[in-house]
């Protein structure tokens, strides 16, 4: 690997803990107690002593079903890592500045972060190198048996000059290996939620290619995302992968059987559930961002503004081939990895997860159900657009979702910063602002909780 990448990653730097509310009144509580028993007496002795002694007996005359979700919220509140595989992407890439993933994390109360997200200032990463190698060298075969004299739009030969292959910065199958190498914590984390953010760098070398190269490089590339998506599943299964959740521990014995039962379907939230659960954000189209106007200009015939054009399709393609890779992929459900070897375990179950019922019995657990889904954080970004040129033109007098007045120019040119960062929909060339970044997040974040995940937000509404 390059010294870019090699000199901030041959050793990752451990996980970043991020604030989790575990207990975030407890204190508060036992200030508040102390001093009213530092002003009462006695008497209020007595009352809290025995508030202390009665609640505990009302709490077991609840209804089963209450202590069930009450001990589950116990067992899962706080205890949820996730794992970032990816490029460098415009929601959130600046260097000194914390990436969206990490806002994320501190939104869904998540106990770790770890992304193997090249670094601000490495080369643009690809989803694979190597299927975007062989188109390129697919092209330049078909060139040598063209005569470009005569046909100078079959001339691409500047490709592999301005959009050389990156060696320097992992792909998704190297940080994946990468991140498989690495020693599981000494506690495996409750859940893990897995992002993945490639494809931007993709669309922007792929747009100088022919309409017809790049269509079939979108969709290799595409298939090649899910294919290691189902990789880092089977290898989650194994309790001594750094890829493994620990799903089971602390879950009461009373809810093993209703957690675990295959039939479950419609009778058991389904965020309850034990998954392997992945987001995927849309892309948005680079051709909107500042940084476009950087791309180097390609010789005649060929012109930035067909480029455009091939972007702004393929980021469609893009997108609509993730949806339905996404919607195939999880249409598995707890199938058993087609790449596992077979065993003496029934189809369905795996040996790692040997559960004990509330009776007293053993039970297989079954497969982690598949989920997944697209978030849209580009669709936050084209609306801030939309309804600022809307306002410029003075068609509407509403006022902006995110209310920015500069969706054009960035905060950050060169050397020089703008005093007034927020009013800028872009933080530098290829990088959202803060804000815009931040209600991206949000709606991602509460997304995730209707979908995929009961967060502590989630479960306390």
């Amino acid at each position: 690997m390059g010294s870019t990448w090699a000199s901030k990653s041959v050793d990752e730097p451990p996980p970043i803990d991020c604030p989790s509310p575990r207990h975030p009144g407890l204190k508060a509580l036992l200030a508040f107690v102390t001093q009213r028993i530092r002003r009462a007496g006695a008497r209020s002795l007595v009352l809290f002593a025995a508030l202390f002694l009665v609640v505990p007996a009302l709490v077991r005359l609840t209804p089963a079903s209450w202590h069930r979700h009450w001990t589950w919220s116990q067992a899962t509140s706080s205890n949820l890592r996730i794992v970032v595989f990816g490029s460098q992407d415009l929601l959130g890439s600046a260097s000194g500045r914390p990436t969206w993933t990490e806002r994320l994390c501190i939104e869904l109360g998540c106990s770790s972060h770890f992304s193997l997200v090249p670094p601000a200032g490495s080369s643009h990463g690809l989803t694979s190198n190597g299927i975007y190698a062989d188109e390129i060298h697919a092209l330049e075969e078909r060139m040598k048996k063209t005569d470009l004299a005569k046909s100078p739009a079959l001339n691409y030969s500047f490709v592999a000059e301005q959009y050389p292959v990156s060696a320097q910065t992992p792909d998704l199958e190297a940080q994946l290996q990468r991140f498989l190498s690495r020693q599981p914590a000494a506690v495996a984390p409750h859940s893990t939620l897995w992002v993945f953010t490639f494809g931007t760098w993709d669309i922007w070398n792929l747009a100088a290619l022919p309409r017809e190269s790049s269509e079939h490089a979108i969709d290799a590339l595409v298939s090649h995302l899910f294919s290691q998506v189902e990789v880092l599943y089977g290898d989650s299964l194994h309790r001594r992968s750094i890829a493994y959740s620990d799903f089971w521990a602390g879950v009461a014995k009373s809810d093993v059987e209703r957690l675990a039962d295959p039939g479950a379907q419609g009778r058991v939230d389904e965020r309850e559930q034990e998954g392997f659960r992945i987001v995927i954000p849309d892309l948005l189209d680079v051709t909107l961002t500042p940084g476009w106007q950087t791309r180097p200009e390609p010789p005649a015939p060929h012109s930035k503004a067909e480029q455009m054009r091939n972007a702004a399709f393929l980021t469609k393609r893009w997108n609509s081939k993730v949806g339905e890779e996404l919607g195939r992929w999880v249409a598995k459900g707890r199938a058993r990895p087609e790449a596992m070897e077979l065993s003496d375990q029934p189809e369905g179950k795996y040996p790692a997860a040997i559960l004990q019922t509330g009776k007293g019995g053993l039970m297989d657990g079954p497969y982690p159900r598949r989920a997944g889904m697209r978030s849209t954080p580009a669709a936050t970004i084209l609306d801030a657009m939309t309804e600022q040129e809307v306002q410029r033109t003075g068609l509407s007098k509403e006022h902006a979702a995110i209310g920015m007045l500069d969706v054009s120019t960035p905060c950050v040119e060169g050397d020089e910063t703008c005093s007034t960062p927020d009013a800028h929909l872009f933080h530098d060339a290829f990088t959202v602002g803060q804000r815009a970044a931040e209600g991206a997040v949000r709606v991602t974040a509460e997304r995730i909780s209707e979908e995929l995940i009961l967060s502590p937000r989630g479960r306390a509404l």
